[in-house]
Order: C-alpha cells, then structure tokens, then sequence
C-alpha cells in the first residue's frame, strides 16, 4: 500500500521517526506497528482501495502494542495487525561476543535433555532384564518422559516471558540434578517411570529458555542462524548420549548412566550460575502467566501449522531413537557398545543438517522475508519422506541400511527445523518463551502418542508399513506449510 505519515507522503514501506530515531517498519496488506513515538499514520490498502488511520500513542516501554485477539493474517474487516520487535537500542546492548556466550550456555543446558533421553537407550535390554520388565513398559519410560516434557513448557513459557530466563533455568536444573541422581537407584519399572517423568519436569525448560534467549538478543535476520547453532546442542545431546550410555552401561552398568548424567548436570549448572546473564528485556511488556496462553496460540493458523509440524518430526525422531537399539539388540545382536556406535550416522548427519538448516532459514528471510524461512524446510521434509520408507523396508535386512536412513533421517530433520521454529516465533515475537512452548508442547505430545501406539501397530502391520503411512503423513502435513509460505510470500501481514 502507499503509507503517509502526518501530512508526508512515502512510496516505500518503511517509514523512519526521524525526530524519535526510531524506526516505523510497516510491511504488507494494511498492516502497521508502532515504536516509541507517537504519530497519526494514514494508510491506502491496495486491496480495499480505503483509507485507514490509526493514532499511535506514546509508549515509555521499549515493546509496543502486541496483535493478541488480531486476525492472523490481517483481514480487511480486521484491526491492523501490529507484530513488535524488541527496539535496536536493546539489540545493540549485546555485543557478537555476548550474544553467541549467551547462546553457549543455553544451548549447553539445553544439551542435557536429549542427551538423557538417548543416553539409556543402548541399555533398554539391559534394564529390561534386570528390572524384570518388558519392552511395553520401557516405552512407557520414553513416553511419559515426553508427554512430560511437552506439558510442562505451557508453564516455563509464560513464566520466562515474565520473570525472565536465567532464574528459571537454574531451578529447572535443580529438578534434574536431584531426580537424575535417584533414578540411578531405581528397583523396579514404576521407580524408573516415576523418576523420568519428573526428570522431564526439570529438563522441558531448556529449550523454551533457549529459544526465548534467542529471540531477545538476535535480530530476525540472523535468528535462523541462532536457532541452528542452538540445535545443534540437540544433536551433540543426541550423538554424545548413545555413544556415553552405551560405554557406561557395558564398562559399569546402567544405573550408572543416570549417575553421569547427573553430575554432568552439576557442571551445567555452576557455569549457569555465574556466567549467564539475564537476557529478558526489562522494560518489555509484562505478560500474563496464564498456562493457557501458549495453546491459545494455537488458534493462529501459522503457528497451528508450524507446531504440527514440528510436532510430527519430533514424534518420528522418538519413534526412530526407541525401536532403533532394540531392533540392532534384537534382529542383528548388537551390543550396548556397538547400538551406541550405530547412532553416529545420525549424530553427524543431524549435526551437519541443523547447521545448514539455519543458514537456509537466514537466507530465505534475506530473500522475500519470513515465509523464505520454510523453503529449506519443506525441501527437508519431503526428502525425509524418501527416508522413512527406506528405514521401513531396512529394519529386518540390513543394518548397513537401517544406519544409513537414520543418518538421511537426521539430516532432514534438522535442516528443516530452524526455519519452522523461527517462522512460527515470527508471527508472535513479543512472546518468544511462549510460542516455543507452544511448539515443544506439541512437539513432546506427538512423541507421546507415537510411541504409546507404534509398538501395537507394528505388531499389527508390521514396521515396514508403518514407516510407509509414516512418511505418507509427513508429505500430508507438509502441503499446508508450502499454503502458509506461499499466503504469507504473497500477502505479507507480519512486520519485523
């Protein structure tokens, strides 16, 4: 639209409060925000062929107004939609040093979760056996730990977002210290169970806190790249902990893996505590700490979308990490050492997937904004569709193979995630702790459900017809996320 700004006229869609020195960044169909000054702006929609005014006060906050209760994609009928970033003087506070130490930490902390939900995994038969249990039970282990995981974000979410990250995360680690330590000791499966779930009560804020940190310190154009490098702590966690797991568990036995993993814990959280700063904006907007509010925005359809997404590779990733040391244990005899190893090609791939991925997410935003995020994502997710089946058809055959489509596996999955995490986080970016939560909360919900309900299905079907309908429901699911790109490609209504 053409944009006029008391009494000026500007073709461009940028319009500057020279007098504030603040930037009025206004993007899109009818759409506007407002920063710290106030001013009468006049706007033409190009569609509606109407003029529009909207008076936007004066704000001593460094947040302006957020676009809760606003329609998602900026309808004509519709208030203007006003989506906020924090001011650059608040980004520039934080020198590249201190932003990437910032991101060191977090994602260190963040390492420990999946790193603990992979480490046990090469001595599932060795716990099998000595706690007297069987295959259903372990998976409920791995299952109630995710649905726990995913619950507890729609708390830390909100929270962060209003007292701030660090002290959350230092009681979040307490949690896991504590818990992790006394799994060790466990007796029998209810033990083990009852401990993980509340492990996983302690180990669902570093991902929110991560995220969260990203989104107060990094500029939208390089917050892809942010989101890469924090994912990459994921993979170490998921590279680092079959291989520790499988050496401890042979070398001394399972219960001391949760030991390790404890201590481990301690080290994380003593650098924690005296050399991360609290990234939160102080004078931002105080938000509400209404556990609901992260599925509330759920009722946003590109977020709904995004977290659905991310919601079906995290559920396949669990479903694959689980059967994938039993079927090497079961099928082709591996040891604990020798399951722990053949998770390499996933690690590695993994690795380099969601270094790339943030790269791609970057430039696809460099290119045509936003929606240039899910390009990389949506190429992710169809090649990985290629890789489901072949895991599928390799899981009796060849363990060659079954390693081989885990590591396919693993790269498309991270490759697509940054661009799907900081999409979503696009469209609510005063509320970063909150939409990650939204995304993990599905995210750990559909691992829950997928691992509760492969096992009879496999039985039932057979695994290669499950991994068939598996990657069936991935293409599915990834012909609404190329809608959203494209809606968004050609009526952009987000302002960043």
């Amino acid at each position: 639209g053409q944009y006029m700004m008391d009494g000026g006229h500007r073709d461009d869609a940028a319009i500057t409060r020279e007098e504030e020195g603040m930037p009025l960044l206004a993007r899109g169909r009818g759409s506007t925000t407002s920063s710290v000054g106030g001013g009468n702006v006049s706007l033409v929609d190009d569609t509606a062929m109407q003029r529009r005014s909207i008076t936007i006060p004066a704000a001593p906050r460094l947040y302006s107004t957020s676009s809760e209760n606003l329609h998602p994609f900026g309808k004509d009928e519709e208030r203007v939609e006003s989506l906020v970033t924090p001011t650059p003087d608040y980004y520039d506070k934080w020198s590249k040093q201190e932003r990437y130490n910032v991101l060191l930490l977090v994602g260190v902390a963040a390492l420990l979760s999946p790193m603990l939900g992979t480490m046990y995994l090469p001595a599932l038969p060795q716990i099998r056996d000595d706690l007297h249990t069987d295959d259903e039970m372990l998976a409920l282990s791995v299952s109630l730990y995710t649905l726990t995981v995913g619950i507890m974000p729609l708390l830390w979410g909100p929270t962060t977002d209003r007292y701030g990250r660090r002290g959350i995360l230092l009681i979040s680690l307490l949690i896991y210290i504590i818990c992790t330590f006394l799994t060790g000791f466990a007796w029998n499966v209810t033990f083990l169970i009852l401990m993980r779930i509340i492990q996983g009560v302690g180990l669902s804020a570093g991902g929110v806190v991560g995220q969260g940190s990203i989104t107060d310190i990094f500029r939208p154009a390089e917050r892809g790249t942010g989101t890469g490098l924090l994912s990459v702590s994921s993979i170490l966690g998921l590279l680092i902990g079959p291989l520790t797991g499988g050496v401890v568990a042979q070398l001394i036995g399972w219960r001391a893996i949760f030991w390790v993993a404890s201590a481990g814990g301690v080290v994380v959280f003593i650098a924690v505590f005296f050399l991360l700063p609290e990234s939160l904006n102080p004078n931002g907007r105080k938000r509400s700490l209404n556990p609901l509010r992260p599925l509330l925005l759920l009722l946003h359809p590109a977020i709904f979308v995004a977290a659905g997404h991310s919601g079906l590779v995290f559920g396949s990733m669990y479903l694959i990490v689980f059967n994938f040391p039993l079927i090497l244990a079961n099928d082709f005899h591996f040891t604990e050492l020798q399951s722990g190893l053949a998770f390499l090609p996933f690690g590695v791939c993994a690795l380099i997937g969601t270094m790339l991925g943030g790269r791609s997410a970057d430039w696809g935003y460099g290119k045509v904004g936003s929606p240039g995020r899910l390009i990389g994502s949506i190429l992710g997710s169809f090649l990985m569709c290629g890789f489901f089946i072949m895991f599928g058809f390799s899981a009796n055959t060849s363990p060659v193979g079954l390693m081989a489509a885990t590591g396919g596996i693993g790269f498309c999955m991270t490759f697509a995630r940054p661009g799907i995490s900081t999409f979503a986080i696009d469209r609510q970016p005063t509320e970063p702790g909150s939409v990650a939560a939204t995304v993990l909360s599905l995210a750990f919900g559909a691992s829950f459900v997928m691992l509760t309900v492969s096992p009879p299905i496999i039985d039932a079907v057979g695994i290669e017809a499950t991994f068939v309908a598996l990657a069936v429901l991935m293409a599915l699911w990834t012909i609404p996320v190329m809608a959203v790109m494209f809606y968004y490609w050609r009526f952009p209504s987000e302002v960043t």
